[in-house]
């Protein structure tokens, strides 16, 4: 019998804040995985309309995808959900990471559509 039977639970949870705690700061360092191979062989204004084009698309998801995980955080804390496992906590906790990463991504791509690639 594991003498810790929690903590395999916790890693598990700690894995999914790392993920979307890092995923903002990766987007400002532009670190994400970029193909810009057609980028290279377009028009310099083409190339910075497909750019601006594809912030706008990410501020469009992120925006859509904050709400959605706000609107699931609300619903459970209303319903008083909670994860009732090795540990036990309320469900709507599991959403903040969510909110906060994609909260994040959104201002990103709004700076990055109002101001340019800020490096």
């Amino acid at each position: 019998m594991a003498k810790w039977p929690w903590l395999n639970e916790l890693t598990e949870y700690l894995l999914t804040v790392s993920t979307f705690g890092g995923a903002p700061w990766v987007l400002r360092q532009a670190g994400h995985v970029n193909v810009d191979i057609l980028l290279r062989v377009v028009p310099a204004f083409i190339a910075t309309f497909l750019l601006r084009a594809s912030y706008a698309l990410g501020l469009a998801i992120s925006v859509i995808v904050t709400w959605l995980a706000i609107s699931a955080a609300r619903d459970s804390f209303s319903s008083g959900s909670i994860v009732f496992k090795n540990l036990v906590f309320p469900e709507w906790w599991m959403m903040v990471p969510v909110i906060w990463c994609f909260a994040l991504c959104s201002v990103e791509f709004l700076v990055r559509l109002a101001w340019g690639e800020v490096q």
